[in-house]
Order: structure tokens, then sequence, then C-alpha cells
């Protein structure tokens, strides 16, 4: 991905007239610092792309007891637990590690499973 956009910004770069190879140094600079804030931020990019909101166990305690559960089973952190306004059955996970975790599930897959189906 860094390559990619320090790519496009020396195309664009020249495209706009500048054949200096001076470019070259802050193209592959803001690729970095891209690269650098998504991997630092992907669950908060991946949350606000899919509209998930982050829950409590006071907003859904069954669904964050199974997660609790899984997780002590696993010897895993507890990620946070977030829920996507959407019909169609889905889930995933996010996050760079798992301190950063977080697993979401659409509101289809909480109407069409029961939670012995969530658990796997």
């Amino acid at each position: 991905m860094g390559s990619l956009t320090a790519f496009v910004i020396y195309a664009v770069a020249l495209y706009l007239g500048y054949t200096s190879v001076g470019i070259i140094p802050i193209a592959v600079g803001i690729s970095l610092i891209s690269v650098w804030g998504s991997f630092y931020n992907s669950d908060k990019i991946v949350l606000t792309m899919t509209g998930a909101k982050v829950i409590d166990h006071d907003t859904a305690p069954q669904l964050f007891n199974l997660v609790h559960e899984i997780t002590i089973a696993s010897g895993m952190p507890m990620p946070k637990v977030a829920i996507v306004e959407d019909d169609a059955p889905n889930a995933f996970a996010t996050g760079r590690d798992p301190e950063h975790a977080v697993i979401a599930f659409t509101t289809g897959i909480l109407r069409v499973m029961d939670r012995e189906q969530l658990q796997g």
C-alpha cells in the first residue's frame, strides 16, 4: 500500500510539472505516514466504514457475556464488542493485536442465530 501511495504521489507531482527527484522522499514520507496511521487506527477505520457501534454490558448483556465466555476459554483478553445495523448475517473481527481487538456482529446474525450457533 505504501509503495502504491508513493507512486501515485510521484505521478501526480510529475503531472503537475514537478520534475525534481526531490519529490521522491516527500512521496515516500507521506506514504509511510499513511501506512503507519492505517496500521495503528485499523480498528477505528473499519468500525467507521461499517457504521459499527461499540457496546457495553448494559446494551446487550447476552452478547457481551457470550464473547466474555469465549475469551475466557481461549485465554485471550476481552475485545471490544460492536453491533452493525445490517440485515445480512455476518460478523467480523478487527484490530492490530489482541489488546486492540474488536469483534462486531450484524443485527442480522443476532436475529437468525441462537447463542449456541454464535459460540460455534
